[in-house]
């Protein structure tokens, strides 16, 4: 079964960067990150033991593991300009990284490239 984006339901986190996130420690799926209302970084929370809010306050946090990678330190930098959207998804890990995927490819966000690209 493949998943379109129509069939999401985006909800905006305003301001992600420094609001709670406890609502989102025991749930999957996936989100974007926006700028000037442009998909800048599509990502997802899939595996066994991910959830959305780690996955996001990684991004947020000034050692967070989310800054190891091209990406990450983008999304770092730029976190007060940068709008949040996630869509909470009950699915198979396997559904959630190819919904993931083709999110990707559909919207060929910027800041979603191979990391050896871009590796200091």
């Amino acid at each position: 079964m493949t998943i379109t984006k129509p069939a999401l339901k985006w909800d905006p986190i305003h301001p992600w960067h420094t609001v709670g996130l406890s609502g989102f420690t025991h749930v999957r799926g996936v989100f974007q990150f926006l700028l000037d209302d442009e998909t800048m970084f599509v990502g997802c929370a899939a595996g066994h033991n991910a959830n959305l809010g780690n996955r996001i306050v990684a991004y947020r946090s000034p050692k967070g593991t989310g800054r190891n990678h091209y990406a990450g330190r983008l999304i770092y930098e730029h976190r007060a300009e940068l709008k949040l959207q996630i869509a909470v998804l009950d699915l198979p890990e396997e559904q959630i990284v190819q919904l993931a995927t083709e999110l990707i490819i559909e919207l060929r966000p910027p800041w979603n490239v191979p990391m050896a690209k871009h590796q200091v």
